[in-house]
């Protein structure tokens, strides 16, 4: 019996905790009432960049969130009610960039992947028209769909 409890003493001191060590954190900061939700963040097999996805929204009126504040403070406007952020950082939170997506009627992100060269692709679905580009050309892709 002692050797059984002395045995399982020591099996119990060997084996240790490997807890994560905290590097860094952001914050995301919106206008008014929006709401931010971040949905998921995925790092690239190569360990290059850290991206994060989620909505932004504030239905009584367009919705603004500050990237990175406090630093390169980066402002995303969304055009509607809801929209959906895209944000590229660095292994050490640096901010590189960030988009906003927003449609007509219902945008939703559901998935984000990468390709060897660090092209980052994202995959969803959207209702009405969206703005992809958000710069002051405004490149628009608009749904043959009508659900009414």
């Amino acid at each position: 019996m002692k050797t059984t409890l002395l045995l399982i003493a020591l099996i119990s001191c060997t084996i240790s905790v490997n807890a994560q060590i905290h590097e860094w954190s952001k914050g995301i900061i919106g206008t008014g009432n929006t709401a931010i939700h971040g949905y998921k963040t995925y790092a690239e097999p190569s360990g290059n960049a850290i991206y994060t996805y989620g909505e932004h929204s504030d239905f009584d009126s367009e919705n603004s969130i500050t990237l990175d504040p406090g630093g390169i403070n980066q402002v995303l406007t969304g055009e509607f009610a809801s929209s959906y952020y895209l944000i590229k950082m660095t292994p050490e939170g640096q901010l590189v960039w960030g988009q906003t997506f927003s449609s007509t009627s219902y945008v939703f992100i559901q998935d984000i992947s990468t390709d060897a060269a660090g092209n980052c692709y994202i995959a969803g679905i959207f209702l009405g028209t969206m703005d992809v580009d958000n710069s002051s050309t405004n490149y628009t892709l608009t749904t043959n769909t009508d659900l009414t």
